[in-house]
């Protein structure tokens, strides 16, 4: 057998830090998220576009996450729902919405990459009706609120 070597087209992917894929994917959109990658991105868009599976596309924000946990969770807000229901909620209350299957709580496995796309990439998911400033407005409300966020972390 020859030596394994990538093709030119294919070895740009490879090569370089987490900005490098970062700055690919902005550019590209095409490329899976490495681990530091989806931690970078989903600090730095106050939105951004999900496509979980065919019928479930979400436009979200960050709520926490912790960076050094070992299963890597990142917790995100479907922002097409009100977050404002929430705020009040106790870590209790938070618990119980957080897992179940219709929750507006999305967990991301940053190990798992998934798939991140700016909001650039809107029109692609259709079923968000919301307005995109009506969307940013609810993505400011939880990243002020620090004792949501707080609760959402131990939750």
């Amino acid at each position: 057998m020859g030596s394994k070597k990538l093709t030119e087209k294919f070895q740009k992917y490879f090569k370089g830090s987490s900005e490098r894929i970062i700055e690919l994917q902005n550019n590209d959109g095409s490329i899976p998220w490495f681990k530091n990658g989806v931690f970078d991105f989903v600090t730095n868009n106050a939105l951004f576009c999900h496509p979980y599976s065919y019928y479930q596309k979400y436009i979200l924000t960050l709520v926490s996450f912790r960076p050094k946990s070992p299963r890597s969770e990142i917790l995100t807000f479907d922002v097409d729902k009100d977050p404002s229901m929430y705020f009040d909620f106790s870590k209790e209350e938070l618990s119980r919405v957080l897992r179940k299957k219709d929750s507006p709580f999305i967990i991301l496995k940053s190990n798992k990459m998934p798939s991140l796309f700016g909001l650039a990439n809107r029109n692609y998911i259709p079923e968000v009706k919301t307005s995109n400033e009506e969307m940013l407005k609810r993505s400011q409300m939880i990243k002020s609120n620090a004792i949501f966020q707080d609760r959402c972390l131990e939750a």
